[in-house]
């Protein structure tokens, strides 16, 4: 049951994209623990990456691993998505719901990992003259979560392929709104402690 949720469903969904969205939806086939299980592999392969991919590919010195910071480049984009969809899909009359959403973005994750599993193990074996070939196939990992991703916005909000395209934009320019207000209150934040903290201060010296 798991091997089915975790790889052939959405090895179905990539090759059978509307049918497989539709179960997904639908069908209910789409389950949150598979989701997060994806999300968690692409968290630890964004870590091994950075450590255990061959040397002709890797520029990282595994001494400066932060797997906090990685972990957290994969987290976040893939949160503020869901939510900056959610926001604009709503206004567009998307179908979608942000667990969907979420879900959904989660799934699109499988052939990164797939590809990034074979670009790891195969570039401690491959030479400088094959790296060209790795580096496409790298590639092609990355086209397939863009790929899953347009059609699973077709499928889960009901859209037209322009329409995607539209409301993609759109969620590019939420993001950019939502990093604005996030970064604005931090700094609102920031200023606020150090006026408390300089005001204490003062009023300890004169008391």
């Amino acid at each position: 049951m798991i091997f089915e949720d975790l790889v052939k469903f959405p090895l179905y969904i990539i090759s059978h994209p509307f049918k497989g969205y539709d179960d997904f939806k639908l069908q209910k086939k789409g389950k949150m623990y598979v989701a997060l299980i994806l999300l968690a592999l692409t968290s630890l392969i964004t870590i091994l990456r950075f450590t255990s991919i061959g040397f002709i590919m890797n520029p990282n010195n595994p001494k400066d691993l932060n797997s906090i910071k990685l972990i957290s480049f994969v987290l976040f984009p893939v949160l503020l998505f869901s939510i900056a969809n959610w926001n604009v899909t709503t206004l567009f009359d998307g179908k979608g719901k942000l667990k969907d959403i979420f879900m959904m973005v989660c799934y699109s994750l499988f052939p990164y990992i797939i590809v990034s599993f074979f670009v790891i193990i195969a570039s401690n074996y491959l030479t400088y003259e094959e790296l060209l070939i790795l580096n496409v196939i790298d590639y092609i990992g990355i086209l397939g979560i863009v790929y899953l991703m347009f059609f699973g916005m077709i499928c889960i909000h009901e859209y037209s392929p322009t329409k995607v395209f539209i409301t993609t934009g759109l969620t590019i320019v939420a993001i950019g709104v939502i990093l604005f207000i996030v970064l604005l209150i931090f700094t609102l934040i920031r200023q606020f402690y150090t006026f408390v903290y300089a005001l204490l201060k003062e009023i300890s010296k004169r008391y």
